[in-house]
């Protein structure tokens, strides 16, 4: 259509329904456009269309044949997603190069789909980003952005662009395009070489950063291209939750740069593929810095890497799962306070070393505990000699190159510049997702002192509001508060590095190598905004850099005092260790200046010390984390945390004694005087005119960058959410035992929050009487008295009072309560006073026991109390154990034996017995399975659930070991007289509760009795339990794959088993019967039949496709049976029912296809995987459902059919 027909009209009129419509009045060119978003997928397109316009599209595209279809929609989806990836650039996220690289597959991709027009956008885009970005850039960087914006200019388009797929009329690129193309390079080469072309001088010009290498091709998560395109031959994996292990990564790579001259490529593990880790060349190595996190769990960002490596089933390129030859070392980071102490790293140095890698020296780990500084030192200069060895280099070939290059920037927009925000999105005010990239600014509504006057520490309640943020929470969850460093510390290290006079001085810093060094904050910003907020000043300095710095010194007197505390370890720890010595001081302390006094240009040494050194030095300032008190059923809009002031004296004899202040809670104590109005002394007036100032207590900015923290008289602080698995168990009839003194209560003011509010709507539905089956919860709390420290005493009565007895606190006062001996009583005491019901509720109520505060002594102490009294109820055999040390010369050849006393391995704890598995666990690779023989009538329920949906389990022993299933082995011979004569306590047996929660039953000695017995048994047991396999067995011989890796807890047994029902054109409401000697039997149809054995029967319910509506009605209905024991609706009713094992599977109104499974109280519905259309599965529209409990009847059937079956009322 010609520009000028734009002038002349059309018609606008009113289309019947419609709204208003255009109607041509005269004959004109066709007019193409679109109403959708043209890169989404032609299904997404064609629906959208028909849903919004009641219009069929027919165009060119839309009507591809499907095999074009699919491809195209391949590269839409891709080139949607690579959009997103560039979209980052703008938020600082990834380097102008890495956006270039992203650039280029999008145009690629466009070339192949028709999508010229995506040049230009990106041209666009991108210059936008440039222009907050430029000041910033090297003219290197300047010209070969330049050069990208050129491959967009008309010269590199063809009169009609490519046609792949009859694209025609969507390539034409016209006249007026072209020269808007032209104009925006023109003016991106003004902009962007503006000081050459007018030749504008600037001081401290810095100096021009080293040529950075291409990202690797195209692919950004292909590690190995990257390698190779930056002549790298160390490639660095990093598992790190706060930074420390991001921050040793980029050491160990700085250290073989600067050793050998060995460029490598740090890599968070998250951001790239592993399917060619088997490709790295073998002259390259690879090295793992791996954290242990939480109960002994990889970090967020090192989950898939350690899946993948653990996972016998993932194939490399080279299509097994080895890595023969493979050049590696681990560095670990671990606390040995904890239960799994570098667990991560070890599990990665054996999964490697099974898959054929070959180690270069030792594993190192270093434990946060002591000191993680000396024990990295101590491992890494041997770890160096084997690698210089296994990669066949000498040392002296590299040497000191800087990381960054620091210039100082005039006339740079005020507005742009970073004075404190920690991100892109809180610098231009504009929305989005609150999380640990983009804090939320929470107002403090509430912030009060919770010891007594008089008290010789604080302890702060601070209530945050996130109204308006989007955040949740969960109890048990964790807030990360983002502080500032102490003022004082700013001013002492500004003066040190001779920045006090030009502190507001904004300074631009790129990275020389960004794949070795990424620039930790954002830019540009000023000197003292570095120090107040984006890097860690009030850290202990670190013995290595204190060498880096000593060439630096103002005279030859600091200089031996540095050098002396680098080199000795001993000097170090006396004087900077024991005397919590942060840089500033350090620096202080070797000139010989007054670290006491209040600090000021006058009486600070002067170092002329470079800042990139200062930032390459000195990891990122880090949120603090607490855990949350409070609960969001009560307090949807608010985050409650319980912070104990940090305050303690140095203890050094070579430094004078001062008062060590914690960053986190002295600032939240700051923000808790400010927001009451409280004035607080932070500095001594001098006696007379020659004394100095002197500390008292640090301040804190905490009116935060640009008064963003504050508004009149309110404060707000940064912060984000955490998720945590300290989760109270779902089902309120769990006795739940919580031992917490001091602030370690905190997490447990919300799960008794947690439970109030359940009673509450319980109550309000059932009466008090709702609760009559809930199990006891159980608080330990300790502390010093009753009148000064007693956190929340004013709170726990009430709570007592709403849980009608079902909540009882314990309290040790350890300066008020004593022993006969007169000695303290501590929580350890009162439990042990407490052992007889402890016991009950763990043996016999199958309760949660939750331990937190002190990892040191507290723990161990209330770990061995519980152990002793588990011991003592299970007749002395809590642990009859013999699990070999990995240190242990005869570890190959030693047995592991674990006893379990009555059936019970999980007491809700790392009890001995659940330690000692996870301990296999560091050995694995020398098994395939486990199998845990419950001698006698055990019930198999527990054990069951700890290891398939157990919360507390999941994320520890769950990583790494799945239930496979339960198999119960049913004499022939004397297995009906057993179940006749089982003790019966609850009206249904141990015998029969084995048979209801089996997977694979095996009738034994079948050789022993007459067909007709075995086949009466075998009835009698196929009616109990229909949803297990059933096998006759002579002597207990049977294949092992018929019993073992049987995946019964997974969705793939119940698809097979559901799709061989729909082979046969029919349903089975029966197992499998007449099975001789491990042989699969003919089907024994069973039908609707009811049959009950000491009140448990089965029921087996057809289910429909299941609507959004109906799946939510499912799952009440399912959670109402379990943890209620009653049927929805049917509240007042004195019948119970009781489900022992349910198992089901089930489609959705959009072909997906649902599995649930359940055990006791637990149960699980959860999406197939890989099979988001029941078609791809081979799957019936109609599901089924089967339950095995007690009491299920005739209207349990009518009032699940009500749920999933065709008539929903």
């Amino acid at each position: 259509m010609d520009v000028d027909e734009l002038k002349q009209p059309f018609a606008v009129v009113d289309l019947p329904g419609k709204g208003k419509g255009a109607i041509a009045i005269r004959n004109i060119t066709e007019l193409l456009t679109t109403y959708t978003d043209t890169k989404k997928p032609r299904s997404q397109r064609r629906q959208y269309l028909q849903s919004l316009y009641d219009f069929e599209c027919d165009c060119s595209v839309c009507t591809l044949p499907d095999e074009l279809s699919q491809a195209s929609d391949v590269r839409l989806v891709k080139m949607t997603e690579l959009n997103s990836q560039f979209a980052r650039w703008g938020n600082n996220e990834i380097s102008g190069r890495e956006a270039t690289a992203i650039a280029r597959e999008i145009w690629a991709l466009g070339d192949e789909e028709g999508y010229w027009s995506e040049r230009g956008q990106l041209a666009a885009d991108a210059l936008w980003v440039a222009a907050s970005h430029s000041e910033t850039w090297s003219p290197v960087f300047r010209l070969d952005y330049l050069i990208l914006l050129l491959t967009v200019t008309p010269s590199s388009l063809p009169p009609t662009s490519p046609d792949p797929i009859g694209l025609a009329t969507m390539a034409v690129a016209s006249s007026s395009d072209i020269l808007i193309l032209v104009l925006g390079v023109v003016f991106a080469a003004v902009y962007l070489f503006k000081d050459q072309i007018f030749a504008a001088s600037k001081s401290n010009a810095p100096p021009t950063p080293a040529t950075k290498q291409a990202t690797g091709g195209g692919n950004p998560r292909d590690f190995i291209a990257k390698m190779k395109d930056g002549n790298k031959r160390v490639v660095i994996f990093y598992g790190s939750q706060t930074g420390t292990a991001e921050e040793y990564a980029i050491r160990l790579a700085k250290e073989a740069k600067s050793k050998f001259g060995l460029a490598s490529l740090v890599c968070d593990p998250e951001e790239y593929d592993f399917e060619n880790l088997d490709q790295i060349p073998e002259n390259s190595c690879v090295i793992f810095v791996m954290a242990t996190y939480g109960e002994g769990e990889p970090t967020d960002n090192a989950v898939e890497l350690c899946q993948k490596l653990s996972d016998d089933s993932f194939e490399f390129s080279n299509g097994e799962h080895k890595l023969p030859g493979l050049k590696y070392v681990v560095f670990g980071l671990g606390n040995k306070t904890y239960e799994h102490y570098n667990v991560i790293s070890r599990n990665v140095d054996g999964d490697l070393a099974k898959m054929g890698a070959v180690r270069m020296g030792e594993r190192g780990e270093g434990d946060d505990d002591k000191s993680m500084e000396e024990d990295y030192l101590a491992w890494k200069d041997g770890m160096w000699e084997a690698f210089a060895k296994a990669m066949n280099v000498e040392e002296g070939q590299g040497g000191d190159t800087p990381d960054f290059v620091v210039s100082e920037v005039q006339d740079y927009p005020a507005e742009k510049v970073y004075l404190g925000e920690l991100s892109a999105r809180a610098l231009t005010k504009s929305r989005g997702i609150h999380d640990a990239k983009n804090p939320f600014p929470a107002t403090i509504s509430t912030a009060r002192e919770l010891f007594a006057d008089g008290a010789d520490r604080h302890c702060v309640h601070v209530e945050l509001s996130i109204e308006g943020s989007g955040m949740t929470y969960q109890h048990g969850d964790h807030v990360g508060v983002w502080p500032s460093n102490a003022e004082v510390e700013v001013e002492r290290l500004l003066c040190a590095l001779g920045l006090h006079d030009k502190k507001d001085t904004v300074i631009s810093i790129e990275s020389l190598d960004p794949a070795l060094a990424k620039v930790p904050f954002p830019v540009p910003t000023t000197y003292v905004t570095v120090l107040r907020y984006y890097i860690d000043i009030s850290a202990v300095a670190g013995r290595q850099m204190l060498g880096v710095l000593s060439k630096f010194a103002p005279n030859p007197e600091s200089e031996a005092t540095l050098k002396t505390l680098s080199t000795n370890k001993e000097e170090y720890n006396a004087v900077v260790a024991e005397g919590c010595l942060k840089l500033g001081e350090v620096l202080q302390f070797a000139a010989k200046d007054d670290l006491k006094a209040l600090p000021t240009p006058a009486n600070t040494t002067s170092w002329k010390i470079p800042f990139d050194i200062i930032i390459s030095s000195i990891t990122r300032l880090q949120p603090r984390f607490y855990s949350i008190s409070s609960s969001p059923k009560l307090y949807p809009n608010h985050i409650h945390i319980t912070v104990v002031v940090l305050k303690y004296e140095s203890n050094s004899d070579k430094v004078d004694q001062r008062s060590i202040y914690g960053v986190g809670s002295n600032f939240l104590l700051n923000l808790k005087a400010a927001s009451n109005g409280e004035t607080t002394s932070l500095v001594s007036s001098p006696t007379d005119a020659s004394t100095a100032k002197v500390i008292v207590a640090p301040a804190y900015a905490i009116e935060g960058p640009r008064g963003a923290y504050k508004a009149e008289a309110i404060y707000k602080a940064p912060i984000h959410v955490r998720r945590s698995t300290f989760r109270l168990p779902t089902n309120p009839k769990s006795p739940v035992i919580m031992i917490g003194p001091g602030t370690g209560v905190a997490p447990f003011r919300g799960f008794v929050q947690e439970r109030v509010a359940m009673a509450r709507r319980t109550i309000e539905k059932n009466g008090p009487e709702g609760l009559a089956d809930w199990g006891n919860i159980r608080l330990y709390f300790g502390s010093r008295t009753s009148t000064q420290d007693f956190l929340y005493g004013d709170e726990w009565d009430s709570y007592a009072k709403e849980l009608h007895g079902k909540f009882t606190m314990r309290c040790a006062f350890s300066r008020e309560n004593f022993k006969p001996d007169g000695s303290k009583i501590y929580v350890q005491d009162l439990i042990w006073e407490d052992a007889e019901a402890i016991a009950d509720a763990i043996l016999n109520g199958k309760g949660y026991i939750y331990i937190c505060g002190d990892a040191k002594s507290m723990s161990k102490s209330v770990e061995e109390a519980l152990c002793r009294i588990l011991g003592q109820a299970k007749g002395g055999t809590a642990k009859t154990i013999n699990v070999s040390s990995e240190d242990d010369p005869t570890a190959e050849n030693s047995e592991e034996i674990l006893e379990l006393a009555n059936g019970c391995l999980c007491c809700s704890i790392k009890d001995t017995g659940v330690a000692a598995i996870e301990k296999l666990m560091q050995r694995k690779g020398a098994f395939d399975h486990i199998l845990l023989e419950t001698t006698g009538l055990a019930d198999p329920g527990p054990i069951a659930s700890m290891f398939w949906q157990n919360e507390e389990y999941s994320k520890g022993l769950g990583r790494h070991i799945h239930l496979d299933g339960v198999l119960c082995v049913v004499d022939a011979v004397f297995g009906q007289k057993q179940i006749e004569e089982d003790r019966v306590v609850d009206g249904i047996g141990e015998s029969v509760r084995q048979i209801a929660g089996a997977d694979i039953i095996l009738l034994n000695k079948t050789d022993l009795v007459d067909a007709t017995r075995a086949n009466h048994l075998q009835s009698l047991i196929s009616h109990v339990n229909p949803a297990a396999t059933l096998y006759r067995t002579i002597r207990g011989e049977i294949d092992l794959g018929n019993i073992m890796a049987i995946g019964a807890y997974g969705p793939d047994r119940l698809v097979r088993e559901r799709r061989a029902m729909a082979a046969d054109h029919h349903d089975h409401d029966c197992a499998a019967t007449n099975c001789e000697n491990g042989e699969h039997a003919a089907h024994n149809h069973a039908g609707q039949h009811h049959y009950e054995l000491r009140g448990v029967s089965s029921l087996q319910v057809r289910c429909t496709v299941l609507s959004a509506e109906r799946q939510l009605k499912l799952d009440e209905w399912i959670r109402t049976a379990l943890w209620e024991n009653h049927l929805p609706g049917d509240e007042i009713s004195d019948k119970r029912v009781e489900i022992l094992r349910c198992k089901g599977i089930f489609t959705s109104e959009t072909g997906q296809v649902l599995v649930l499974q359940g055990v006791r109280s637990i149960y699980e519905i959860s999406a197939v995987e890989g099979g988001t259309e029941r078609g791809s599965v081979g799957l019936p529209d109609d599901g089924k459902l089967v339950l095995i409990g007690k009491g299920l009847d005739e209207r349990v059937r009518q009032s699940l059919e009500a749920v999933v079956g065709d008539d929903l009322s």
